[in-house]
Formats: C-alpha cells, structure tokens, sequence
C-alpha cells in the first residue's frame, strides 16, 4: 500500500520543545490517489522514499540531532542515480538544502536550539517546498 509522509509534533526535553519530524502512514489505497510507482528507476526511487523513515530527535541533546541530519544526508545520498530525470533538478534543490541546513546546525555543535530561528526559517523557501512538494506529487505521497 502507498504510504504518505506526514509530519509530527514530539514534545521533548524538560521545557516541553517540541520539534516536527517526518513519520510515515498510509494512504488510500486508490490508485487514482497515488499511483502505483512501478519498476525501473521511478518505482525503485518512489518506494526508498516511501519506506524512508526517519527518528524523532531530542532537541536538547545534540547527539540526537546529529544522527538525525547525518542519517538524512546519508539517504539522499544513497539517492543518487536513483533519481528519475522528470525530478532531477527538484531533488537537486531538497539535496543542497538538506546539506546546508546539516552543516547550519553543525556550526551550533548541532545544539538545533541555538540556531536563530530566522536562520532555520530561511531554509524553507518557497523554492525547496514547491521541489519537494513536485517530488511528493511524483511519488504519490505527501512529503509535507
């Protein structure tokens, strides 16, 4: 069954953070709602990112943060040649972003509440949600 990426509210730490992170549920098993994702390079790179995962992390304890943004880059990296071209250049954008947001957090020892909020806003432009909302529409899953 598709699956859907929808985002999560973790309250954490002793001040109650909370910080939003990725899960996966599915969605309806409609064809016409999401598209079966075939085979060849557009179903293997649809289902890797639908079985795509990630962990919640503390956002008080930067060991956490760190395996966060270090397991992220490693599976877009894993992405590469993987891509199927109608999306190569909106993976571009999510990649880059990924990697700059990564080594953003790491100039605060990836103590993710030290980084000023504007900085951290910043990251999500326009360009880098339309990418990854096209990528989303491609796969048939909602990548929020």
């Amino acid at each position: 069954m598709p699956e859907t990426t929808d985002l999560e509210s973790v309250t954490t730490g002793e001040d109650q953070a909370q910080t939003t992170v990725p899960t996966t549920t599915p969605t309806s098993p409609d064809p016409e709602d999401n598209p079966d994702p075939g085979e060849g390079a557009e179903g293997e790179f649809c289902q890797m990112m639908a079985a795509e995962n990630l962990q919640s992390y503390d956002v008080f304890d930067p060991a956490t943060v760190e395996t966060y943004f270090t397991e992220n880059l490693e599976f877009l990296s894993g992405l590469d040649g993987r891509v199927p071209g109608e999306i190569a250049d909106d993976f571009e954008v999510v990649h880059r972003n990924a990697v700059e947001l990564a080594a953003l957090v790491a100039e605060y020892n990836y103590e993710i509440m030290a980084v000023p909020e504007e900085q951290l806003a910043a990251m999500a432009s326009d360009e880098v949600l339309e990418a990854s909302t096209r990528i989303g529409d491609f796969c048939g899953l909602d990548l929020g």
